[in-house]
Parts: structure tokens; C-alpha cells; sequence
């Protein structure tokens, strides 16, 4: 019988392994004939279609469901019960908040440690109490992460911590943890090609979103970001190989097109209109093993948006191998349908939800509607959700 703790180490060499580092044959070059993504740039949003679709597995499928069932056996599984859909929620009850401000007004390989609570939607992920991925806080109720950081694991042994700076003080900052009440995996995920690398988390409990902790402004649609320079953040190691950060990192990535990615050592079918790379053709900055599902920003004036979640790459900081993060713009519409049961902030200062159509009296109707057609099971399944 494995001990926790073994469990715990296998799960994030799982994670590790199928992350941010790919082995190094990599996948075949062939793993997207579809023409779909060879336009130069994202325009509009991604497609939701089954994970795996028009690629090639690097093993065969027996090996593939035989290596799969060891893993999810030493794990616990990934079906576990979790809380069901939420109706929306009442927007006049989403209060004034800001997005996407730090508290440092001024302006990871190669990186340096942040001031304490910075980056305050910044959230680490710990699987069995240890920290194996990171995750940003985009709404009261939801973290988004890397699909790759939630594949395989259990939900009830995930948890999520806010407002951690340095790993190692347990007096340095109050950080807050929660469980997991619902993990939602993007259904077009494929852990061979890392296309649709992209989750949300929803909490047990709701955050509340004030000068403390603020989400991530989202971005904007159909931005490509560029010729920017993007912020990643995370605990990851600061060199291959390495030992995780015990303090929390940024580390500054200039973004490329897609056009430009397509023409490295990844090659034009590798990186879809899904994906988003930064880096130095040189090489010298990167995110690396353990940053994986952090947040990749762009700063507008003061607010940061965040516009990719840390996924792939070869090597950390190799030339000609950019680091490559899911395309946050891609999945705005799958973002708002899975959340609309949380609040958001905006630049303005004001608290909002993304279906602000339904009135107050329309969601009193429904939900009495729904608690009189409820069964004893569904009402027990989501009074068990707030207890942690």
C-alpha cells in the first residue's frame, strides 16, 4: 500500500511529466493535419470538439489505457462526486470591485521574487498538501488553470491557496485555502497535443473581492497581444532541473505572432490558434516546470488582463523554443457559460455578472422553481458542498 505521500509525489510527476516540459521527441509533427489552424493569428473563439480529435498518440492505444489506468489508480480516480450547475447569479448582488490592479503600482527564468501579495489573484495549487501547479483568480467563485493540472487527479485532494508569497514562512502573509467543489475541464482537451489546455476551479465558498484580493481583469477578444510584453508568475523552478521557488516569481516574456511561433523549432503544426507563445529567440527568460496553469498577463496602464495560462514548451529558456501558453481570448464564451454563477470586477470599479438579464425576480422564480422540483439526492448533494 502506497502512503500518501508517495501518492502525492507520483501525482505531481504525472503533472511535471505531461506539463510544461514535453519529453524530448516531443509529438509528431503530423499530430494536426487539420486546416483549421494554420491561419497566423486567433480570430474569434475556439472550437469545442472532442479531446484528441485529429491527433496522433505517441503510444498505442492498449499501452495508452493501461499507463492511464495506473495512474488514476494510484491517484484515487478522477470521477469523483462534485457539486452540480448553479443558477446565475442575482447581479445587483455582485459588488463594487476592481480588477487587475497589484498592490505595486509600478512597473521564471531569469526572473525575480515579487513584494508580498503583488500579484493578488495569484493562487497555488497543492495536490495531498503539496504544491504542484498555479491557477488565477478571474472571478469570486473560480480559478483558471491548465487542463493538463487537473487531468487524472482527484478533485477532493485538490486545494487552492490565495495570497501566499514565500512557501517557506507561515507568518509572512494570511493566505486563505479552499477546496474544489467543481473542476471543468475544457471538452476539447488533448493531453498529446496540449490543444485546449485550459480549466476552471470552482470553490467551495466565495471569495470576497475587495483591496485584499482582486481577480485578473479577462481580456478582450481577438487581441494577438503581439510585440508586448507579458508577466508570467509562479513558484516554478528558476532553472531545469532545479527546485521549485519557495517565494513567488515574474519573470518578463516579449509575446509572438503565431506566424512567428510557427516558424521555430516547433514547427507550423505544432502550435494551434488555441495557443499563445512568448520568449526570446535567444532563449534566456522562460517559465518552467511548476508555473504550469499560472497566468501569463499584459498590463494596460495599471490593470493587468490575463491572456495565457503557462501549458508547454521544450526545455525551459532553450533558443528557438518559446515558451507556449493557452490563448485565454480563445475560450471567453466557454468562460462566461461556466461561470455565470459568480461575480466578476471590471476597470471601473464596479461588480457585475455576465448575464446581467436575469432580474432579481426572474432568478426568485427560478429558484423556487427548482427547489420544489429537487429530489432528496440533489439537495443533500449540494449541502455537502460547503463543508470543508
Amino acid at each position: 500500500m502506497l502512503s500518501g505521500a508517495a501518492v502525492a509525489v507520483l501525482a505531481l510527476l504525472w503533472a511535471l511529466a505531461s506539463a510544461r516540459q514535453l519529453p524530448e521527441h516531443g509529438h509528431p509533427s503530423n499530430a494536426l493535419p487539420s486546416e483549421e489552424w494554420d491561419s497566423a493569428e486567433a480570430v474569434g473563439e475556439a472550437p469545442e470538439r472532442p479531446a484528441g480529435a485529429n491527433a496522433t498518440s505517441l503510444l498505442s492505444e492498449h499501452e495508452r489505457q493501461t499507463f492511464l489506468e495506473w495512474i488514476l489508480g494510484l491517484t484515487g480516480g478522477a470521477t469523483t462526486t462534485q457539486e452540480p450547475d448553479h443558477e446565475p447569479v442575482i447581479p445587483a448582488k455582485c459588488a463594487a470591485c476592481t480588477c487587475g490592479l497589484t498592490n505595486k503600482r509600478t512597473r521564471i527564468v531569469g526572473g525575480q521574487p515579487v513584494q508580498v501579495n503583488q500579484y493578488v489573484w495569484m493562487a497555488l495549487l497543492m495536490y495531498d498538501g503539496r504544491f504542484y501547479c498555479g491557477g488565477t483568480l478571474i472571478s469570486s467563485k473560480y480559478i483558471l488553470t491548465a487542463s493538463h493540472c487537473v487531468d487524472g487527479f482527484q478533485r477532493t485532494k485538490i486545494t487552492a491557496r490565495l495570497l501566499e508569497h514565500d512557501r517557506a514562512s507561515s507568518s509572512e502573509s494570511t493566505h486563505m485555502d479552499y477546496k474544489i467543489a467543481r473542476v471543468l475541464k475544457h471538452p476539447g482537451y488533448s493531453d498529446v497535443t496540449f490543444n485546449n489546455d485550459i480549466a476552471l476551479l470552482r470553490l467551495v465558498r466565495e471569495v470576497r473581492l475587495d483591496e485584499a484580493v482582486r481577480p485578473a481583469c479577462l481580456p478582450p477578444m481577438g487581441k494577438s497581444f503581439s510585440g508586448l510584453d507579458g508577466v508570467v508568475t509562479g513558484w516554478g523552478v528558476s532553472k531545469p532541473g532545479g527546485e521549485t521557488n519557495q517565494v513567488l516569481h515574474e519573470v518578463s516574456v516579449p509575446i509572438m505572432s503565431n506566424k512567428d511561433c510557427r516558424k521555430s523549432n516547433y514547427g507550423s503544426k505544432r502550435i494551434t490558434d488555441n495557443m499563445l507563445c512568448a520568449g526570446y529567440p535567444e532563449g534566456k527568460k522562460d517559465s518552467c516546470q511548476g508555473d504550469s496553469g499560472g497566468p501569463l498577463h499584459v498590463a494596460n496602464g495599471t490593470f493587468h488582463h490575463i491572456v495565457g495560462v503557462v501549458s508547454w514548451g521544450e526545455g525551459c529558456a532553450r533558443p528557438k523554443y518559446p515558451g507556449v501558453y493557452a490563448r485565454v481570448n480563445r475560450y471567453l464564451t466557454w468562460i462566461k457559460r461556466n461561470t455565470k454563477d459568480s461575480c466578476f470586477c471590471d476597470q471601473q470599479g464596479n461588480g457585475y455578472t455576465h448575464y446581467p438579464a436575469v432580474t432579481a425576480a426572474t432568478a426568485a422564480t427560478t429558484t423556487a422553481t427548482a427547489a420544489t422540483n429537487a429530489t432528496p439526492t440533489s439537495t443533500l448533494a449540494a449541502s455537502r458542498v460547503g463543508d470543508e
